[in-house]
């Protein structure tokens, strides 16, 4: 385990990190919600997302007011059914429950590759090939950076259905509570909370975990990978390794008091 986990974080480096480094972020309002289910990095594993909002059904039925489920990013990319995971997800109600998203790094790349793909192209690298392979698209790297940029769209248009690139476009950074900031990386320790960007909700590693001093709340988060989701210097990771682990997990938040507690895809 302690090799897989530092393989993937150096496999996600911040030398991957792209796109501007002050964009505005998107804040989704959870203001609705007593009871936030906040979900790890899918990444194409659709199955332990489904057993995952089985269990959440199942601990909801106890919660007082509205619950909803949070996923916080990097639902695509690495493993094998992205693009069903997108349709899972576009369908925006769990039974009861509703279901929302955040942006991850992840999604961004997809975002960028769908936006400029001869430019995209080292998101292949990064789990984007398993993604177009979702599509139907296999193209290799060599056949792709051989064709000219319409194609390499045109192929994109007629394999990708609008409602997904759509629906990640619209995708938020944030949400937060009195007490909970959930996101998908985590924040940049030398700015406040309300000075954060878009970029340090989706790449924020190093100085992030590093920092132990805590937060004015709880910050949930993903992004980098863990043994197991739990409560450390008032961050809350639940990134376990999903497509190498088939460990999904899952914090149930209070956002007015921060109080927490944990589910997993195989518990």
């Amino acid at each position: 385990m302690k090799t897989f986990l530092n393989s993937l974080r150096a496999a996600l480096s911040p030398t991957t990190r792209r796109g501007a480094s002050e964009t505005a972020p998107i804040r989704l309002d959870i203001s609705a919600y007593e009871t936030i289910y906040a979900v790890g990095d899918v990444h194409g594993c659709l199955e332990l997302a489904r057993d995952l909002e089985l269990k959440i059904h199942e601990a909801a039925e106890a919660d007082e007011g509205r619950s909803a489920i949070l996923y916080l990013g990097d639902v695509i990319d690495r493993g094998p059914k992205s693009a069903h995971v997108l349709d899972h997800l576009t369908r925006r109600h769990a039974g009861g429950l509703p279901r929302l998203c955040l942006r991850g790094n992840h999604e961004q790349f997809f975002l960028d590759f769908l936006e400029d793909p001869k430019g995209s192209l080292d998101w292949l690298d990064f789990g984007g090939r398993e993604t177009l392979n979702s599509y139907g698209i296999y193209e290799t790297r060599g056949t792709l950076e051989r064709r000219s940029a319409a194609d390499i769209k045109s192929l994109l248009a007629a394999s990708i259905p609008e409602a997904h690139a759509e629906y990640l476009r619209a995708l938020p950074h944030f949400a937060r509570g009195d007490q909970a900031l959930f996101c998908h990386a985590g924040v940049d320790p030398t700015r406040d909370l309300s000075e954060q960007t878009a970029e340090d909700y989706m790449w924020a590693r190093d100085r992030f975990l590093a920092h132990t001093s805590g937060y004015e709340c709880v910050v949930v988060h993903g992004h980098t990978p863990v043994a197991r989701a739990a409560e450390v210097d008032m961050r809350v990771p639940i990134d376990t390794g999903a497509h190498e682990t088939g460990l999904l997990s899952c914090a149930r938040v209070n956002p007015a008091t921060g109080t927490l507690s944990f589910l997993t895809s195989n518990s």
